[in-house]
């Protein structure tokens, strides 16, 4: 590859487009290509939730380095590909992780379940208890079994909506419109 000073312009590999040496990123084995068509082109690998982000020169297999990769991510993306990497390593060690529910935290825990039934999430902005046999908030001195579940509840609830509002009636005053309970006779 040859050496290419400040301010010259470069044809980008993916567009095609003159650009600024400053405004590219590479993959492992030299190509080029603009940051928008990098962010464009790695844009729909993210979201399919793959965590090499490859060259997009056909017949190259190589990737794009993490240097290159915070080039042309913005700051949030970047974390979000970090902890897919992380989570990816983890699959691939096999380690037995015990994570939150109701967030990203995950750990490593010697006790059984059965043993340690109450999961205490440390990621500061949660800070929520669980049980780690159900994965809903922690429960004790409750069975998991004995716990009304979120959709059990929403359903229960909208029963009961159902029921209340087939004892309301509404005055049939044009001025008073009031709702009250029907209590007894055809009211």
């Amino acid at each position: 590859m040859a050496i290419v000073t400040l301010g010259h312009l470069i044809e980008c590999g993916c567009c095609y487009e003159e650009v600024a040496f400053e405004k590219m990123a590479q993959c492992d084995d030299g190509h080029l290509f603009c940051l928008g068509c990098c962010v464009s082109g790695t844009s729909a690998s993210l979201g399919a939730g793959k965590v090499t982000l490859n060259c997009f020169s056909p017949g190259c297999k190589f990737p794009f380095a993490r240097p290159e990769i915070k080039k042309f991510l913005d700051a949030k993306t970047f974390e979000y590909f970090e902890q897919r990497c992380q989570q990816e390593a983890l699959l691939q060690a096999e380690v037995e992780l015990e994570r939150c529910p109701f967030c990203d935290f995950a750990v490593e825990m010697d006790a059984s379940p059965e043993e340690c039934r109450v999961f205490q999430c440390m990621n500061a902005a949660c800070g929520k208890e669980s049980c780690r046999l159900c994965h809903e908030e922690a429960h004790i001195p409750l069975r998991c079994d004995e716990v009304e579940k979120k959709g059990e509840r929403d359903k229960r609830v909208f029963v009961e909506d159902a029921m209340t509002q087939a004892l309301v009636r509404v005055c049939n005053n044009r001025r008073c419109k009031k709702p009250f309970f029907k209590e007894e006779g055809c009211n």
